[in-house]
């Protein structure tokens, strides 16, 4: 335990991939007679700072911390701290303390705990490689790292804290539990095709995502088991994607051949899990697309649906719940494996659903790197007629576009290879609209079904026989009805011109009752 006074500076680093800055502040810790300015707070701190709790010449206990002795320069990682007092000045005339090399540091908080634990060879806040920070034999402030050893781990090597973990640390080893693993899925590139599989690692810091792909997915995926703590070293760190990652270490771990795994059989007492909840009310506070920790009662739930993915053309399980704590209700949209009944949602993607046309322009959707989706209520007030369906290639897996040969074959660019049939497809350009404003909307095979309630066949077979006034007829009657649209928002580049493109992904039948009681929320809550 150590008392002091501290002074604070903030640098920032940026995590490649999404341009975010994270911030670390490195503070000044004195007891009245020696200052020491290697000091590091750990990013689970960072709002005591940021709320003016941790000042500067305040008077904090640290709770909990590791030392790093290796390298040109030792420094203290802060992991948690309690504020007791804020002061004007500094305590005192301190002077810089001087690191050597001394023995057997002990924290007397931990005296007891490591007698009653000496048969299992376990210390906490204990020596690490002999080293401490002294300034004389009396009255000095003492330093000491956290660490488990065991008869399986080597004396000689230190675990590092999975928060304290960069790509600029030439070797670490660090002792995590696996919370989560996700099956073995395939995947298919310009570079071939593989499998991959991602874990979520976790230790009393914080946690971090490990993926191991192709003979290192083989390797490993049968000897990690969700639950089970193990010793890890010599894996490739790199900045966390934030398209996939949902976990707030600014890095993320590769499993490689160098790759070591060895089970930890002596040590219990590492979290299985970490949130940070948050009330419903605040979700609205949060910006769309960030990653939240939500508890809650599950108060409705919807059938399991099966949807046809557009870019993959793979059935996909989808179900919405309603999700209810003491301070409001929100729907939550489960896939996959993921639709089977959960007590506890752990870094969902909060998205904004609900808007009306004009929102488009007016909050500049589409224009940042990743797509918005939003749902509409409106109507389909008109659609161009002379291009709703094409010849499609016949292969369930190519919607391409395929070239009349005139010779009773049809060519498709994409597979290379020339057909005696084709399938008429949907590719609708029509206009919606509200009471704010119109957009012009793409709807491609399944949204156009779902939209004209009519099959791209029959809309084909209209058109070879030049039949205008079916087409008419037909349009004019399904216009004008009020449905709810799911759209997908992008700006993409078209000859130099970056332009937002809007496609509809799920056209809806209004169901009143449910649409009253969405809208009641929204203004309850």
């Amino acid at each position: 335990m150590f008392t002091g006074s501290s002074g604070r500076e903030t640098c920032c680093s940026n995590s490649a991939g999404d341009g975010r800055a994270f911030k670390r502040y490195r503070l000044t810790l004195s007891d009245s007679k020696n200052t020491f300015n290697s000091c590091i707070l750990a990013s689970q701190c960072n709002d005591l700072i940021d709320h003016n709790d941790l000042k500067d010449y305040s008077v904090i206990q640290l709770n909990n911390f590791t030392y790093h002795s290796q390298g040109p320069k030792p420094f203290l990682t802060v992991l948690d701290l309690t504020v007791l007092s804020n002061m004007s000045q500094q305590i005192g005339d301190p002077t810089p303390l001087q690191p050597i090399t001394n023995t057997n540091v002990e924290d007397t908080n931990d005296v007891s705990q490591a007698t009653n634990d000496a048969s299992s060879s376990s210390t906490t806040n204990g020596n690490m490689n002999n080293t401490s920070l002294t300034n004389t034999a009396s009255n000095s402030a003492q330093f000491s790292m956290r660490l488990t050893t065991s008869d399986s781990f080597s004396q000689s090597e230190r675990i590092e804290a999975i928060n304290m973990l960069t790509k600029y640390l030439p070797k670490w080893t660090i002792r995590a539990r696996v919370s989560n693993k996700t099956p073995v899925r395939s995947y298919s590139n310009g570079r071939g095709e593989g499998k991959y599989f991602s874990c979520d690692l976790i230790d009393e810091t914080g946690e971090i995502r490990a993926v191991a792909f192709g003979d290192e997915c083989t390797r490993f995926y049968d000897m990690l088991e969700t639950g089970d703590i193990y010793y890890i070293t010599k894996g490739m760190l790199k900045p966390a994607n934030r398209r996939f990652n949902t976990l707030s270490h600014d890095f993320e771990m590769t499993l490689v051949a160098q790759t070591s795994i060895r089970p930890c059989m002596d040590v219990t007492n590492i979290p299985d899990a970490q949130f940070n909840f948050i009330p419903i009310s605040d979700i609205e506070n949060k910006l769309p697309n960030s990653f939240i920790d939500v508890i809650g009662v599950v108060t409705r739930t919807s059938d399991i649906q099966i949807i046809t993915s557009r870019q993959s053309n793979k059935e996909l399980i989808k179900r919405e719940l309603e999700l209810c704590d003491e301070n409001g209700k929100i729907s939550v949209t489960l896939w996959g494996e993921e639709e089977t009944p959960q007590t506890v949602n752990h870094g969902y993607r909060f998205s904004a659903t609900w808007k009306t046309l004009n929102q488009i322009v007016d909050e500049k959707l589409g224009l940042d790197d990743k797509p918005d989706y939003i749902m509409v209520k409106c109507v389909c007030s008109f659609i161009k007629t002379d291009s709703i369906v094409y010849m499609s290639c016949p292969e369930d897996d190519c919607k391409k576009k395929v070239f009349d040969n005139r010779n009773g074959t049809y060519h498709c660019t994409k597979c290379s290879h020339d057909y005696n049939d084709f399938k008429w497809a949907y590719m609708v350009l029509a206009e919606l609209s509200d009471s704010t404003s119109s957009q012009w909307t793409v709807f491609f095979q399944n949204e156009a079904e779902a939209l004209l309630g009519i099959s791209a066949s029959k809309f084909g077979e209209a058109k070879m026989n030049n039949n205008d006034n079916f087409v008419e007829d037909y349009l004019s009657k399904i216009t004008f009805k009020e449905k709810i649209f799911r759209l997908r928002i992008k700006a993409e580049n078209f000859n130099d011109e970056r332009r937002v493109r809007v496609s509809c992904i799920g056209v809806y039948d209004i169901d009143h009752v449910d649409y009253t009681k969405k809208m009641l929320d929204f203004i309850l809550y």
